[in-house]
């Protein structure tokens, strides 16, 4: 079947085409899901036991490009509670216990990364000083202060372009 009869047909003839047509649908959904959609949590007690670490347990935004690095964090805090703890009970609680405060600050980061792209249109608007510190702040884990000792000479500017020099 040629792309123009695709594109002018509004229904298939067939139900193998109607088959195709919803695969395709599901995929697109399925796969939009998966680059948008906000971090999940699956819950305790809803599985065989099993341990979840990294993304299967807290995935994060990936604007803000911390999956690889809360996976690799969790498996060496799991190890480290293991050799730690006489029991697997205390060694679990223990990581838990350890992780939750870090991922839980990483976790809301994401959150508020994934916040800032929905209003993509908006910034754009901005000028470009603004613009870029907007971006460079966008998920609350660098403040002013923080950004002036990473990056002096950018704060200089971006405080030269609002009227006001640094305190």
């Amino acid at each position: 079947m040629s792309l123009e009869k695709l594109s002018t047909d509004t229904k298939p003839t067939s139900w193998r085409g109607q088959a195709v047509q919803l695969v395709a649908i599901v995929l697109a959904v399925f796969l939009a899901k998966g680059a948008i959609a906000e971090p999940f949590y699956v819950p305790s007690g809803s599985m065989e036991p099993t341990l979840l670490i990294g993304d299967a347990l807290h995935s994060a935004h990936f604007s803000i490009g911390s999956g690889t690095r809360l996976a690799i964090e969790d498996a060496v805090a799991l190890t480290k509670a293991l050799e730690a703890e006489a029991d697997i009970s205390g060694a679990l609680a223990r990581y838990e216990t350890e992780r939750k405060p870090i991922v839980k600050k990483l976790v809301t980061a994401a959150r508020t990364s994934a916040d800032w792209y929905e209003k993509f249109p908006d910034h754009m608007k901005l000028d470009l000083m603004d613009f870029a510190y907007s971006y460079i702040t966008r998920s609350g884990r660098i403040d002013d202060a923080r950004l002036r000792a990473m990056s002096p000479e950018f704060m200089a500017r971006y405080e030269a372009s609002k009227g006001r020099g640094h305190p």
